[in-house]
This record gives structure tokens, sequence and C-alpha cells, in this order.
């Protein structure tokens, strides 16, 4: 076969297609392993009796054989298929430590294996704790399964547990161990169950200064003080300070219209909270120039629809009188104009003027279509205010030539 021609199909390679290894030409889709047809290349290829092979099938082939060489790669390996003759004196030689380590603790190679699952434990799925190599999914708490690592695993009896389920589990029990953990704990290990039966006379005796201060203040063990409205124990984070006392934010609210209040805008009264209006309305003072205890005018009694004038005291009335005596005169009414219209006081933010007059906004209107009207579309009549077009048509001249008043006569 000449140079210039593929070693495996034998037609000629150009050299657009030109593979060059174990020194020939090859077409590229014809370099490939006789065995497995793996695509190779000049650094992947081997040869034997003048065919090509990848290094793994060449080793499988023609490789040594016997314990200790996995088809002439590295592991183990004695396939049947392949092998001549019986395992030489040296290979048992260097075989014999690894079968005397028959314990399941290591694996060929010196692996570890994992303490739970007792499977191999390579080095990308290893995580240390304990002095013992552990797969990163099997490092569980025994108890609660929570994934642990080298600073939150504790031992006992070979098996992994968190710090909370170890305190739980083997920690002391009594009052002061929350589990073994920092609080206050009855917990005996069995779920549900609180008992005293296991407390010290130490750990009673110094328990009673906390349980004769917690009966006497209404606080909790720990020294959190009882809420004023709910009676249960205030913690720092939920706390607001009132009147000398501690509320959870959301008990801190009025007993009469349960608006929430802080410590600007709450009173007192027999031990209640309630915000200032309401506080004035139930036990503020009543009568004329009082709305309710704030700055109005009120005659109300404290009872709902009721108002009277019987509980005015005669300095109150004396000052009213000029007030009351100016309203009637002049058409005001403590201080404010009357609206001709709706006869109901005309205050600064609501007041329009026109014809000499004070009306409200919504009041001044055409007497006759009712259309709002301002001071440069204003007619008056009688005390009576109209639009122009209403005014021309019920008041102006008639006849023939005046606009909506038009009339035909005989």
């Amino acid at each position: 076969m000449s140079s210039d021609r593929c070693p495996r199909c034998g037609h000629r390679v150009y050299f657009a297609e030109e593979q060059r290894a174990l020194g020939k030409l090859w077409h590229k889709l014809c370099f490939k392993c006789a065995t497995c047809n793996k695509l190779l290349d000049s650094t992947t290829c081997t040869e034997h009796d003048g065919e090509a092979f990848c290094k793994a099938c060449y080793g499988k082939l023609f490789g040594p054989k016997g314990y200790g060489f996995a088809g002439g790669a590295s592991g183990l390996s004695a396939n049947a298929d392949y092998v001549t003759q019986e395992p030489t004196s040296f290979a048992q030689a260097q075989a014999a430590p690894m079968l005397q380590r028959t314990d399941s603790s290591t694996r060929w190679g010196g692996t570890d294996a994992c303490p739970r699952c007792g499977k191999p434990v390579y080095f990308a799925e290893e995580v240390r704790a304990i002095q013992r190599k552990w797969h990163k999914l099997c490092l569980r708490c025994a108890n609660c399964d929570k994934l642990l690592d080298s600073y939150t695993v504790t031992e006992h009896e070979g098996d992994a547990f968190c710090k909370a389920c170890y305190g739980k589990k083997f920690g002391p029990k009594g009052y002061g161990f929350a589990g073994g953990a920092s609080g206050l704990s009855m917990d005996t290990g069995v779920p549900y169950e609180i008992s005293t039966d296991n407390v010290s006379y130490l750990a009673q005796a110094q328990a009673a200064p906390i349980l004769e201060a917690s009966n006497s203040t209404g606080g909790k063990f720990g020294g959190g003080e009882g809420c004023s409205r709910c009676g249960k124990a205030v913690y720092f984070a939920e706390e607001a300070r009132a009147l000398g006392k501690k509320w959870h934010k959301l008990c801190l609210r009025c007993a009469n219209c349960n608006k929430g209040l802080d410590s600007t805008t709450c009173t007192d009264h027999e031990g209640e909270v309630y915000c200032k209006s309401c506080h004035s309305k139930l036990f503020g003072p009543k009568g004329y120039g009082y709305a309710g205890g704030a700055a109005l005018l009120s005659m109300d009694t404290g009872r709902v629809g009721e108002i009277t004038r019987e509980n005015v005291s005669q300095f109150a009335q004396a000052q009213a009188a000029p007030l009351l005596e100016n309203g009637r005169g002049s058409g005001s009414k403590f201080g404010a104009d009357i609206c001709p219209r709706c006869f109901k006081a005309v205050y600064f933010a609501e007041q329009v003027q026109g014809g000499g007059r004070v009306y409200h906004k919504a009041c001044f209107k055409c007497m006759a279509c009712g259309k709002s009207i301002d001071s440069t579309t204003l007619c008056q009549r009688e005390e009576e205010i109209f639009c122009k077009a209403c005014y021309g048509r019920n008041f102006g001249p008639k006849g023939f030539g005046y606009g909506q008043a038009l009339q035909h006569t005989e």
C-alpha cells in the first residue's frame, strides 16, 4: 500500500482530510479504535500488529492480567476472558496487605466508610467530623435530621446529634436547664411532660426569689413584667412604656374607641388607658363651652343624642349672654354669620358674599333654577338671589324684542 493511502480503508488521503499518527496518514473519520470505535488522535492512540487502539482497550486486550491490574489500567481486575496464567508470586505478595484488611471501615485504596451509611467516602463528597469521614448528606442529627458540620455536631455513643437535641436528650434536667441549653425548662425528655421531681433543693432555693417576685408583680421568669391589659409577659422587642407601666404595643389602645396610643397621647382613669378625646368626653367637664372637655361648644351630658342646658353654670350663661344678644340682633350665631338660605352658621372657609349678605358656597344658587352663581352673575329681588336669565324671565320687561322674556301681545 502506498504511503498516501489510509491504512484502515485503503483509499487515497488528501491534504484536507488527513490525520498523521503512528508514522502513517489516516482519514480523520477512519482513525478510530479497532475495538470500541472511539475517535483517536496522535496522543491517545496505541498500536498493536498494525492496528490502532485507544489506551483503555489496549490495556484490556494486551496489558498485564491478574490481581492488581484493572485490564491494564489503575484498579483491580481479574478478567477471565484474557487471563492466560495464574497471578505471579510477586503480584500475590503486593496484594496480601489489601486482602488481609477485611473490616468495613475501608475499601480498596484505603477509602474510609461513612459511619452512617457504611458506603465508601471519596474526596469530593467528604466532610470530617468527630475524627471520622462522612458523606456531606449523611452528617445529620440522628434525632431531628438537621444537616451538621464540624462546629455544630456533638457525639453520643458513636452517633451524631445537633447541640440542641443533645442537650434535650442527654443534658442535665430540672429548673434552670432548658434541655441543657440557656433558658428555663422542666423537660424530662418525655413529650408534653413537665415534672418538678428531679429539681434539686439548691435549684428550688435559687428559684424562690424569682417565683415570689413574679407572683407579686405580675412578672414572668427572668423578670419580664406582665402587660397591664392582657396580663401576659412583655418582652423587650414588643414593649411600650406609658403611665409608669409596660404594655404590649398592640395592647396600648384606648379602652373606649380602640385607637392605638403612645406615651404622649394616652390618659389614665382608674387603671384603664384612654385617648385624650374619649377621656374628656367620658370624664371631662360638661356644659356650655366644653366640647366633651375640648375646645369647642357642647351641651353633651355623656348620653347619646341628649343635649341639655340644665347643667350650664350661671358663670357660663353670663359669659354667653353678649354672644346670644348679638346673634339675635345681627343674624349671627356665636360670632358666626347665618346663611339666609339654610339658616345655619357660615364659617370663614365655606363663605361667599353676595347682595350684602353671607352664604354657604353650596347655598349660593339661583332661587328659580338652582344654578350656581357668583358675584358677577347675581341678581337680587326681595332678599332672594337669581341668575340673570331667571331674573329677566321672571321680572324683566315683556314683549317683542326682549330675549327670553319674549311675549306676543294682541
